[in-house]
């Protein structure tokens, strides 16, 4: 697999549909409580999941790293 392939995100058909069903029903909500609320939720998620992608990046590097210094080491 070329180098960051595995980044790339490919919903499914039916995730695409529910994904803009989810969004037109906040696009469509005028009770600003909830629509706060929302926000509120969202963006507390947003960071948690920000933080574990970013520490598993990190993590996936480390491996990498250490199994390409194996094969160096194989190799020499």
């Amino acid at each position: 697999m070329p180098l960051a392939q595995w980044l790339i995100v490919q919903p499914s058909l039916e995730e695409e549909l529910t994904l803009e069903k989810d969004v037109r029903e906040v696009l469509n909500n005028e009770d600003h409580e909830d629509i706060k609320k929302l926000c509120a939720v969202l963006l507390k998620q947003s960071f948690y999941r920000s933080r574990v992608l970013n520490q598993a990046v990190e993590r996936i590097d480390e491996l990498e790293k250490k199994m390409n210094r194996r094969r160096w080491f194989k190799l020499g």
